[in-house]
């Protein structure tokens, strides 16, 4: 007999669903102009045209023209274009780059500063306020004549927070430094106009507004330095080679024409937001929502919950097929603590209590309905004795040797050739568990382990529908548990 789940996709800031008009443009693309764009006959000037067209929906989304629009795999890959074609541009032997960033901005460019840094660029961070709103007065105290680059996202991925760009790029402008703007989160959300913000650089991506993943842009003011990341051939004007991915570009063109739409339909975006706002104040478990002020994102909620462990949370929505992150899906693999909650100023404990919600305009009411009906469901069940948590620092060699418990390592084959198990682990994928599960008692002692315990704590709260009474998960993981006992893990791989 089938059952019926309700679903509830609330994850729109990790990526957006397709929409219907870029699915039939893209396999139109894909059935029919096959050719390489740089080939010379009718298939390959066919796909050229294409691309073209798409190159010029994009700059009229952001006011551009389309001579400024450079196309790239992702806005990763973009953000790593624009900041190494400032340290091309400058002798960093004879003229240091001095670049100064937000320290809110998305790990492409939190991580390429950090390798820029080891070559000898300097790199300094501006302050943000509890709000992750830059502080402009500090900024401008600190932006001087040696200042290269100012990077500064419009709209964070993470809170929400909208930046006052324009205000920062005149300070930029006043002391001769270009200026960054990661406007992936803005895009089809806030309206954008590149003119307006006086920016020299400005980096995009489809998946953010319904379009394709793979598939990114820069925006590039006619002068500003830049340099190809890639070599090879002459592909986009000789800035980024490698045969472009027609169906991908046609698929962000068609996208971006849905923009003015998608700001229309804005305000029922915030209606909703708002909506559930209440829903979850009224909820009346001391919930508070980070960097909630005006100027953030329509679509965006951090929200803190005390007392409550992100990761089982998570866990749990996702049995009930309702789909919300922690903080940047880029980093969701990790278990080092967000930067970003980091600097708006939040403790190690609230960002373990912390999730964030985002909606898009294909949200529904039913959907946030779903999701709250879920969550007071894990409220009220979530107390249960039959799911908790074991510290890594617990699962010490004498623990290991003890057999009152059964050990089971959850994950795929390819997952431990990359890192091997715990000593007197069991290993057995959880797609293919259940035969071993039957072999137990309701009331053996299971210790569930993963790479990050997200996946261990998926598949207990299944075993905990099953009706097992003592599920243990390894918080944090095989990661989490390799840090906690270096000696150990050192003598598995020896």
């Amino acid at each position: 007999m089938f059952t019926f789940k309700r679903t509830a996709y609330l994850d729109n800031n990790a990526t957006t669903p397709l929409s219907s008009d870029v699915i039939n443009v893209m396999d139109q693309v894909l059935k029919k102009h096959f050719g390489n764009p740089s080939s010379l006959h009718q298939l390959g000037y066919n796909a050229a045209n294409l691309i073209t067209s798409a190159r010029k929906h994009i700059a009229s989304a952001i006011n551009s023209q389309q001579e400024n629009i450079f196309f790239t795999s992702t806005a990763s890959e973009a953000n790593n274009q624009v900041l190494h074609s400032l340290v091309e541009a400058f002798d960093i032997q004879s003229q240091k780059l001095k670049i100064i960033s937000s320290p809110i901005e998305h790990m492409s460019i939190i991580a390429t500063l950090s390798a820029l840094k080891n070559k000898g660029v300097i790199v300094e961070y501006l302050k943000v306020n509890t709000n992750g709103q830059v502080d402009i007065k500090a900024a401008e105290a600190q932006i001087d004549d040696n200042t290269g680059l100012v990077c500064c996202m419009l709209a964070n991925n993470e809170i929400g927070s909208i930046q006052h760009i324009e205000v920062l790029a005149k300070i930029a402008k006043k002391h001769n430094a270009l200026i960054l703007s990661d406007c992936v989160q803005a895009l089809g959300k806030i309206p954008i106009n590149v003119e307006e913000l006086n920016l020299d650089y400005a980096t995009f991506s489809a998946h953010k507004v319904h379009g394709p993943k793979g598939i990114g842009a820069i925006y590039v003011k006619s002068g500003a330095p830049f340099h190809s990341l890639i070599k090879g051939g002459g592909q986009e004007s000789g800035l980024r080679a490698g045969t472009e991915s027609t169906h991908n570009i046609v698929g962000f063109g068609q996208a971006c024409l849905a923009i003015p739409h998608l700001l229309k339909k804005a305000s029922m975006t915030l209606q909703l937001k708002m909506s559930l706002k209440e829903k979850l104040i009224s909820m009346n478990k001391g919930i508070t929502f980070n960097a909630e002020h005006q100027n953030t994102l329509n679509n965006t909620l951090s929200i803190t919950i005390p007392n409550v462990d992100k990761q089982s949370l998570i866990a749990f929505l996702d049995h009930h097929n309702i789909c919300i992150s922690t903080d940047s899906a880029c980093c969701s693999h990790t278990t080092s603590a967000s930067h970003v909650l980091i600097a708006i100023g939040l403790n190690e404990k609230k960002i373990n209590e912390t999730i964030r919600v985002s909606l898009s305009t294909q949200t529904t009411e039913k959907e946030i309905e779903y999701f709250i009906t879920k969550l007071q469901h894990f409220f009220d069940t979530c107390a249960q004795k039959n799911i908790t948590l074991i510290s890594p620092q617990n699962l010490d060699d004498a623990f290991l040797r003890t057999k009152d418990h059964y050990l089971l390592d959850i994950r795929s084959q390819f997952e431990r050739l990359l890192m091997k198990s715990m000593p007197n682990s069991h290993e057995c994928h959880v797609f293919n568990a259940q035969p071993i599960i039957r072999t137990f008692d309701k009331n053996d002692k299971l210790i569930l382990v993963c790479s990050s315990g997200m996946k261990a704590m998926i598949f207990a709260y299944q075993l905990s529908r099953a009706g097992f009474q003592h599920i243990h998960v390894l918080a944090g993981g095989l990661l989490a548990w390799r840090k906690a006992h270096k000696q150990t893990h050192q003598k598995m791989n020896k």
